[in-house]
């Protein structure tokens, strides 16, 4: 199923809308300061955000049949691969069900109410692992349903990796391709991970076919959060045909979607959105959305024409809405080609129990982290938070510089740290003395890259 951002990116690709952004300012970027790619932005497909269901009730039934075949390029059967169909309205109300291919790569979806305004879609995916690698939308059926066959077809790829540090280390890219029906507003896309080996990443994507259709837009992504596109507009490729040629593009030449400083901090933060390598002129539609709950909007940021610099930079203010303990996803979408990056910002608290105290006054801090596997009820990996203090107003303007774990941090002071319970959620007791700022470090995992929570003052009187 597309998420929020892929269905906003690809639609830009073909009506080749352009935004007007006022300049943003330009910096100098702390390597430190820079999250690259480690946790939340890995090989792309890995892990998307969790808020990327339909923000509505399911509650739009029918009396229709989706009948559909599904077979691979060579015209074998995909068996056992899951085909979700849906139905949205212009109201909160929509459609959805899903059924699993037999052994002939057949399936018949029931339930299903008509697609009368080209607001029906149709996904593939091939295994328990796969997220996503057909899919169809903007489609109409009748009430009947519908009757059909998806084959794919394949192009040739060649990927080169980049010798730029830490980025070349992906071991597999996502491919994406795109096709735009001549004869009405039908969108069809297939996704593919082709696997590098040495310098580069040689192999076969494969094109959803459901008859004569000529790509339009394609982008490969080294990265959630890196990415490139692909020279594939025109080329036309039938239902288990096989194009004689395909794209080259190499990673030196791809976008990168940073943010500035540690990317972590309270809810109503300010934050900078970092475009590192794109050209001059190149617009992006700034988006957001909160990973919990499930129902989160996503908010617009609009849109930033950069200007060819090496880094350009956009000052967003995460929602004040924005749950702690979670990422809030950041999205760019190029406004008039399908390439669609998008990186995080780790909302997490600190929150002194008194905001005044007197020297003796013993107070508590307290918060909530990010933590891996932790979403809604479900409880996470705990992890220790270590927390630091300083009494220099000065220094306590920005988060610290370095990594935390250690008695110092960048010439803040351990205070102590406290193990989080499996929600993220910590405390530690203190005697602030004299005016103080505080500031807590929580370590990586699997889901989030280490990183500072915002700076809290208690000032003693």
């Amino acid at each position: 199923m597309r998420r929020l951002f892929v269905a906003a990116a690809v639609c830009a690709a073909f009506l080749l809308t352009v935004g007007v952004a006022a300049a943003a300012p330009r910096y100098a970027p702390n390597t430190a300061g820079l999250e690259a790619h480690n946790a939340v932005a890995r090989n792309h497909g890995q892990r998307a955000p969790v808020a990327y269901e339909p923000l509505a009730r399911r509650i739009l039934s029918g009396s229709g049949t989706i009948s559909l075949n599904v077979y691979s390029w060579n015209s074998q059967p995909e068996v056992g691969a899951t085909v979700d169909w849906y139905v949205f309205t212009d109201t909160p109300d929509y459609g959805t069900g899903a059924g699993t291919t037999d052994g002939s790569g057949h399936v018949d979806l029931t339930g299903v109410p008509a697609a009368n305004s080209d607001n029906g879609e149709i996904s593939v995916a091939l295994d328990a692992t796969d997220d996503g690698a057909y899919d169809l939308w903007n489609m109409s059926w009748g009430d009947t349903g519908m009757i059909g066959a998806l084959q794919a077809g394949r192009l040739p790829v060649t990927l080169g990796r980049s010798s730029q540090g830490g980025w070349n280390t992906w071991a597999n890219a996502r491919v994406w391709l795109w096709a735009h029906q001549s004869s009405g507003s039908q969108v069809h896309q297939a996704a593919s991970n082709i696997a590098r080996s040495g310098s580069f990443a040689d192999g076969y994507v494969r094109t959803i076919q459901t008859g004569p259709e000529t790509l339009g837009a394609g982008a490969a992504y080294f990265w959630d959060n890196e990415g490139v596109e692909l020279a594939v507009d025109g080329i036309q490729v039938g239902p288990g045909q096989t194009a004689t040629s395909g794209p080259t593009a190499y990673e030196a030449d791809a976008q990168r979607l940073l943010m500035r400083y540690w990317g972590s901090g309270k809810p109503g933060s300010a934050a900078w959105v970092v475009m590192n390598n794109y050209p001059d002129g190149w617009v992006n539609d700034i988006a957001g959305v909160a990973d919990y709950p499930a129902t989160a909007k996503q908010k617009s940021f609009g849109s930033f024409t950069c200007d060819g610099a090496e880094y350009d930079s956009k000052k967003i203010t995460i929602p004040s809405t924005a749950a702690p303990g979670y990422a809030y996803w950041i999205d760019a979408s190029h406004t008039s080609g399908p390439l669609d990056l998008w990186t995080s910002f780790q909302v997490c608290t600190l929150k002194p129990s008194r905001s005044t105290a007197s020297p003796s006054t013993s107070i508590s801090l307290a918060g909530v982290v990010p933590i891996q596997n932790h979403y809604g009820s479900k409880k996470g990996k705990a992890k220790y938070v270590t927390i630091y203090k300083t009494t220099s107003a000065k220094l306590a303007k920005l988060q610290p510089t370095a990594n935390g774990g250690g008695r110092t941090a960048a010439r803040w002071v351990k205070v102590g740290r406290d193990f989080t319970d499996g929600y993220g959620k910590y405390k530690l007791s203190t005697r602030p003395g004299k005016t103080t700022y505080y500031c807590a470090w929580y370590p990586g995992d699997s889901w989030y890259w280490g990183a500072w929570t915002s700076v809290a003052k208690v000032t003693v009187r």
